[in-house]
């Protein structure tokens, strides 16, 4: 008989079910794996000497939990009743005794497989051991019986004849949903960890529904190009962090010998925001791990970001290539804001953002998370030397939203109003309207404004922070701009676009563009970055270069990129789309202002 009580029970078991994985890791999964450092050729006594520094560097009291032996454990045959079995020269004592180890020490144990035939390893089809291809079921129960908490799943040779398919014919998610039907129905709850490189059409959407995290890109090297080149694949797929749901951008290269202390606080700060999982690349056993390392992987603020209760991925807010920085932001929880300002360039330079680009006026709880230090309150701008390959990391908290503003003086004058584009067409909210005419100054331009109720508008505002002086008392200011002022022209790749302004001066356009030529081949060899670069200008200036990372999830997707255009006059106007790399398709811009 139906009722409405059993049809929600079913109900919530079949979402249980589709999605169990989701329970398991609320926040990125963080441990130690083999593979940055030995590669596949790791033994069972480095296993447990690594775990064993986990607890005493003092690392495990810090979240990192789980311990996984990457490829080249497994035997070249399966046993007489087809299941998968160990290396015995390898691993004399057997996975199940790892595993009792790794658990002795308060640890979580992982294993490693493969949605292919054979196991990813560095000699190819001159060292052939056992993947899970085939026998999902099977495989799953046996790491479930050995007591694995988690499970790496990686792809190679996933049609038994290729080690490595980029551009495969088949779907790829076929193989993944199998071994996740395998775990769900094991014995014991296993963390599903999907390794499929990025690999075909919007990987998150599918990875997302099944497993704990997915693997967003081709491998990380050991090089600080290979940085780059990941954190501009992950820019369209930050929107799909969530508690359970976690882009992976691979394991930490900190401590391999390669990244300066710099670059190596670059790389934890980027892979903690965006909510990937932290699992430790560096050899950890025999006092390998350098001080400086320690100290990045121990840094207690850093990882609370990573494991902010939310889940969410900070986002690219504006990207600055001629001068080769990034602001990126994202919330975390109670009210506060994570702002990243990375430097791209190797030389040091003194970078200064305004803060309404991330959302915020004023800060009165700023945190410079790598100094430990309190800064206080900030307004409207904020200000910082940034070490080349460096990044300046904030927290901040109880704050103001962009486009509020207190006077300084009774209600007459707001300082630092920030425009994002110069426009004719802003709106005044105040919350103390003048019953007649007042006089309103912007800089050293006098104007005569009345209120329509609370509302004073539309006037002029041009790109930048400038005062605004009332001549009365309106309480607070809020400076909002419609989104009337925003006209889509279609553009293309070398096309000129004329664009109508009733304002001389900068204007904030966002780019819309498909950039979906991800770097697998080219990225072992450091050329790949994941970007493309286009060249704008206005009314035949020089013109400027931007790089646009991946745009989306497939070549179908387009996404948007802000961009500040200088140049424009009062009347007609041209904008110029030249220089257009490779397979970048610019699909639009949209003219504020």
């Amino acid at each position: 008989m139906f009722s409405l009580h059993s049809f929600l029970f079913a109900a919530a078991t079949v979402f249980t079910v589709v999605n169990a994985a989701d329970s398991h890791t609320p926040t990125p999964p963080m441990g130690w794996n083999s593979y940055n450092h030995y590669s596949c050729y790791v033994k069972e006594a480095q296993i447990r000497n690594n775990a064993r520094a986990l607890v005493d560097l003092g690392l495990a009291a810090l979240g990192y939990e789980y311990v996984i032996p990457d490829c080249g454990w497994s035997s070249k045959q399966r046993t007489s009743d087809g299941k998968i079995t160990w290396n015995t020269t390898f691993y004399p004592s057997g996975m199940p005794a790892l595993g009792k180890y790794i658990h002795s020490l308060n640890l979580k144990f992982g294993v490693y497989s493969g949605a292919g035939t054979w196991e990813c390893h560095p000699e190819g089809k001159n060292y052939l051991i056992q993947a899970s291809l085939g026998h999902e079921t099977s495989d799953a129960q046996t790491f479930a019986d050995w007591g694995a908490d988690y499970l790496k799943y990686d792809n190679c040779w996933s049609d038994g004849k290729n080690n490595v398919i980029y551009y495969p014919n088949e779907d790829p998610s076929t193989r993944f949903r199998a071994m996740a039907t395998a775990l769900q129905a094991a014995s014991r709850p296993i963390v599903y960890g999907i390794c499929q490189w990025g690999i075909g059409d919007n990987i998150a959407q599918w990875a997302g529904k099944i497993g704990n995290s997915w693997r967003m890109s081709n491998d990380i090297l050991n090089a600080w190009s290979s940085i780059y080149r990941i954190t501009n694949q992950v820019v369209p797929l930050a929107k799909y962090s969530k508690p359970g749901n976690f882009n992976d951008m691979d394991m930490l290269m900190v401590g391999n010998g390669v990244l300066t202390p710099t670059e190596s606080r670059t790389h934890f700060s980027i892979w903690a925001m965006e909510k990937s999982p932290l699992f430790i690349g560096a050899g950890l056993e025999n006092h390998m791990l350098n001080a400086d390392a320690l100290q990045v992987f121990s840094n207690a603020e850093v990882i609370a970001i990573n494991q902010d209760a939310l889940g969410l991925a900070a986002q690219l807010v504006r990207r600055f290539t001629q001068e080769q920085y990034d602001i990126w932001s994202g919330p975390l929880s109670g009210g506060r804001t994570v702002v990243a300002i990375i430097n791209w360039a190797s030389f040091n330079q003194k970078i200064t953002i305004n803060l309404p680009d991330v959302g915020i006026q004023a800060a009165n709880k700023a945190r410079d998370v790598w100094a430990a230090q309190d800064l206080g309150r900030i307004e409207a701008t904020y200000s910082a030397q940034v070490s080349g390959h460096g990044v300046k990391l904030l927290v901040l908290g109880d704050t103001t939203s962009a486009g509020t503003y207190t006077s300084s003086n009774g209600g007459t004058t707001f300082k630092n109003v920030y425009a994002a584009t110069s426009s004719s067409a802003y709106m005044l909210s105040v919350t103390s309207p003048p019953s007649g005419s007042i006089t309103l100054t912007i800089g050293t331009k006098q104007l005569t404004v009345t209120a329509n109720g609370n509302s004073i508008g539309p006037i002029s505002l041009t790109e930048g922070l400038q005062d605004l002086t009332f001549s009365a008392n309106v309480g607070t200011l809020t400076v909002t701009l419609p989104s009337t002022a925003m006209t889509v022209y279609p553009a293309s790749s070398g096309s000129t676009v004329t664009v109508s302004s009733t304002i001389a001066g900068s204007k904030m356009v966002y780019v819309k563009y498909i950039n979906y030529d991800l770097a697998f081949d080219s990225s072992w060899t450091g050329v790949g970055m994941n970007v493309l670069g286009a060249t704008l200008s206005v009314n035949g200036r020089n013109g400027k270069t931007w790089k646009f990372p991946i745009s989306g999830g497939s070549w179908s997707e387009v996404g948007k990129m802000r961009i500040q255009l200088d140049g424009f006059k009062v009347g007609s106007n041209t904008i110029t789309v030249s220089g257009v790399e490779g397979k970048l398709q610019i699909k639009g811009l949209e003219v504020w202002g």
